[in-house]
């Protein structure tokens, strides 16, 4: 094999680390996709719901931003193994959970350590197994990988369902976590030296308390409330300061304690290399493609499922993304290779901010379902362009003493990114939907005596939804005109938010071209 060809043990590894992001990606998509079910069989309400699919985002950030330390005391061949077992077991757990603690407590928390050794073993992996001019397009098949299985998982699972159970799914990644493990036993083995680094433990608790608190107060948010409560929980205090901001408040304390004795730590958790210019750019570049992943994609997906198109619409939209994402990042690796990290930034963000704002304007009632296609062909194919090199640009960025420990501060950046994404455009969603619902209720004489709490309560639904919405309050209304400004409410709403998508990528354009030029 010629010396700048793929060696067998590299594509062995590859193999290896897509099918491990596969299981961290599709548990994900279960839990989301199966929350009816869970919600039902652990009879739990739709708060609680929406916490069980957000656990395992919040867990594995806040563990991930310190797992990387651990490559300095085990070959991150044998963390990846060990994070394995503990996706295996918490996919056993979720099998054979009979209580909503059980389900949580082990199942969501065991998957959540596993997935957060997982991910920064890949990323050190791909660094130090894989020769350096195939390490490009070798991190495009890995960080792309995901888009692979949100499009196809999806389909599988509601087959799955539909002649299964909820279980099916974790049944699935549990096999497949298996047997991950069985053929990772002849991965190449990474060159490991034993280190004398000590990483202070205190320090380590710290940084952990402060992420997991922060991420915390985001999850909370959409059901309790911020700057004022939105719901009374029976305890005076919280019905004067919500939840979400007392942990807001304690976790952003800490950390401002932890960066006045930040001198104080040897060996640092977060070496002051990361907080280089360049290092933070590559960090938020990180974050925000999987904002956009998370948070910008949830929006076009939820109005395609709540507008009434049929699933086949929602399941090719799914897949157009993800197909123009995979090949966009693997030709960029390849054939646009002499392209540096910020060109390919600057191609990316743009490409996405014009289709988003593309997208706001033709948006309406009924839109026709190829207008979804266009617009999510140059939106994956931006996303695959930012993918490319963005994991490289953040080595470089820590220079390669700490490019390993960087490992668990990039995986954490991805989830701190898709929570943050699906967190605040959903919630930017429903903000801007009981707006629209205000006005319309404003202009029309016939509901004008609406009471506050079902305005308050409104929020963007499909069509059966909000006629059993106005019945529950015994509102009577032509259900035909309510579905048409239903329809138009949901459009102007979705507008305004990809209007908001849009001008955050356009906006990040100048932190783009500030990241390590690789």
């Amino acid at each position: 094999m010629s010396r700048n060809g793929w060696l067998p043990h590299e594509v062995y590894l590859l193999l290896c680390v897509c099918l491990a992001q596969v299981i961290t990606s599709a548990d994900n998509i279960t839990t989301a996709l199966s929350i009816k079910e869970i919600m039902s069989f652990f009879d739990v309400d739709r708060a609680v719901g929406q916490m069980i699919a957000s656990l395992y985002s919040v867990i594995c950030a806040s563990l991930m931003i310190i797992s990387g330390v651990l490559g300095y005391f085990l070959n991150w061949k044998k963390i990846f193994q060990f994070g394995l077992c503990f996706t295996f077991l918490g996919e056993v757990f979720a099998i054979a959970s009979s209580d909503f603690l059980t389900f949580v407590g082990l199942s969501r928390v065991f998957f959540g350590i596993g997935a957060s050794l997982i991910l920064p073993a890949c990323v050190s992996l791909l660094s130090t197994v894989i020769k350096k001019n195939n390490r490009v397009l070798a991190f495009s098949i890995w960080g792309t990988s995901v888009a692979v299985i949100v499009a196809v998982f999806p389909l599988l699972l509601n087959v799955l369902h539909q002649y299964w159970e909820w279980r099916s799914g974790y049944i699935i990644l549990a096999a497949l976590s298996l047997l991950v493990l069985v053929i990772s036993l002849k991965m190449p083995e990474p060159e490991f030296l034993v280190s004398d680094v000590k990483i202070n433990i205190s320090e380590s608790v710290i940084v952990f308390i402060t992420l997991f608190l922060f991420l915390l107060s985001v999850v909370l948010t959409p059901k309790l409330g911020f700057l004022v409560p939105s719901i009374s929980i029976g305890v005076n205090i919280f019905d004067i300061v919500s939840i979400p901001l007392l942990l807001f408040l304690i976790s952003m304390s800490i950390f401002i304690i932890y960066l006045n004795n930040k001198r104080s730590y040897k060996n640092s958790v977060i070496p002051s290399s990361f907080y280089s210019v360049t290092s933070l750019c590559g960090f938020y570049m990180l974050a925000l493609l999987y904002v956009v992943y998370g948070g910008v994609l949830f929006v076009i997906i939820s109005y395609i499922s709540f507008g009434g198109y049929s699933s086949i619409t929602l399941a090719l939209s799914t897949t157009i993304f993800a197909i123009s994402m995979f090949f966009s990042s693997v030709f960029s690796a390849t054939v646009l290779h002499s392209q540096t990290s910020r060109e390919l930034n600057t191609k990316g963000l743009g490409l996405i901010s014009i289709s988003l704002l593309s997208l706001a304007f033709v948006i309406e009632p009924q839109t026709p379902s190829y207008h979804f296609y266009v617009a999510l062909i140059p939106i994956g194919i931006g996303c695959g362009f930012i993918a490319t090199k963005i994991n490289l640009v953040i080595n470089q960025s820590v220079g390669i003493t700490f490019s390993g420990q960087s490992s668990g501060a990039q995986a954490s950046a991805k989830n701190i990114g898709y929570v943050l994404g699906v967190i605040s455009f959903s919630m930017l969603l429903t903000y801007i939907t009981k707006y629209e619902f205000v006005e319309v209720v404003t202009n029309n004489m016939k509901l004008s005596n609406i009471d506050n709490v079902v305005v308050n309560g409104f929020d963007f639904m499909d069509d059966k939804q909000v006629i059993e919405y106005f019945e529950r309050f015994s509102i009577v209304y032509d259900k035909t005109e309510l579905i048409t400004i239903n329809n138009f409410i949901k459009a102007k709403s979705m507008s305004t938010v990809l209007l908001v998508g849009s001008v955050l990528t356009m906006l990040s354009i100048p932190i783009g071209n500030k990241v390590a030029s690789c």
